[in-house]
């Protein structure tokens, strides 16, 4: 027992003179180069991470463009109000309104919102249409 008390008081002599390095108990060592970032690297992490965040446009085919188109045109018809969720570069959304207009050479349509205000979308942005 005398022998092991002797050597637990040898090796914290030990640890008392020790360097600190990055793995040494107790240090933060091991993040100290990150506080080092030159301002362009910290900028190129931040596009990097915003970069890996970004969604890809949803390639719809012809035949579901002509099926929007159709659907668009029967909402214009009735005048009802409809969902259209609208691609974002990070995030879709949902938006509530009536189509009052179409424009099929452009491919786009024109949403008119309950507060009169009216946003033009074109059909490339349309990923789905529901009541």
């Amino acid at each position: 027992m005398k022998q092991e008390h002797m050597f637990l008081i040898h090796l914290r002599k030990e640890d008392s003179q020790m360097k600190p390095n990055k793995l040494t108990p107790g240090q933060n060592l091991k993040w100290e180069a990150s506080r080092m970032m030159l301002p362009e690297h910290v900028t190129q992490l931040q596009q990097y991470r915003l970069d890996c965040r970004r969604k890809k446009r949803p390639e719809l085919d012809e035949q579901q463009l002509e099926e929007f188109q159709r659907m668009l045109r029967d909402y214009i018809q009735s005048n009802i109000p409809l969902f259209l969720t609208i691609y974002g570069e990070f995030e879709d959304r949902d938006v509530r309104g009536k189509i009052t207009k179409m424009d099929p050479l452009i491919k786009r349509v024109k949403l008119e919102f309950e507060e009169g205000e009216f946003e033009w979308i074109s059909f490339h942005d349309i990923v789905d249409i529901y009541l």
